[in-house]
C-alpha cells in the first residue's frame, strides 16, 4: 500500500517538476477591412455614325418617327356657384339666439302644519228686526178730509 502511495507521489511531483504550460493561443486575426462598394464605369457606347448609310437603288430608309402629339390642354378649371352674400362682419360674432325662457313653476302648495286648516262657514243670516221697545205702534186710520160746516 505504501509502495503505490509513494509512486502516485513521484508521479506527481515529477509531473510538476517537467509542467510547462501551453503557449498561449495566437490573437485573432484583425477583421477583413469592410468591402469597397466601387460602381462600375459607365458603359460606352459607339459614336452616332456621322454620315447617313450608302444608300442603293432597292434600299430606302425608314421615315423619320412621327414627332409625340402635344399633352392636351389641362381641364379648365371647374366653376362654383358664387357664394351667397353674407352679412357684413364686424370683427365678433353675432349676439347668441337664445330659447325662450321656461314658463314660471307653478306656486307651491300652501305649507302644511300638520292641521286641517279651519272650516269656511257660510256668513251668518242676518238678525231678524228687532221689535220696537214699546210694542208696535198704533195703527190710524187714514185720515178724513176735514169738511167745514
Amino acid at each position: 500500500m505504501k509502495f503505490s502511495i509513494l509512486s502516485f507521489l513521484l508521479v506527481v511531483a515529477y509531473c510538476a517538476a517537467n509542467y510547462q504550460p501551453p503557449p498561449p493561443p495566437p490573437p485573432p486575426p484583425p477583421p477583413p477591412p469592410p468591402p469597397k462598394y466601387e460602381y462600375a464605369p459607365p458603359p460606352t457606347y459607339a459614336p452616332p455614325p456621322t454620315q447617313p448609310p450608302p444608300t442603293s437603288a432597292y434600299y430606302k430608309p425608314p421615315p423619320p418617327p412621327p414627332p409625340p402629339p402635344p399633352p392636351p390642354p389641362p381641364p379648365p378649371p371647374p366653376t362654383y356657384a358664387p357664394p351667397p352674400p353674407t352679412q357684413k362682419s364686424y370683427g365678433y360674432a353675432p349676439p347668441p339666439t337664445y330659447a325662450p325662457p321656461p314658463p314660471p313653476p307653478p306656486p307651491p302648495p300652501p305649507k302644511s302644519y300638520g292641521y286641517a286648516p279651519p272650516p269656511t262657514y257660510a256668513p251668518p243670516p242676518p238678525p231678524p228686526p228687532s221689535p220696537p221697545p214699546y210694542g208696535a205702534p198704533p195703527q190710524y186710520a187714514p185720515a178724513q178730509p176735514f169738511i167745514q160746516a
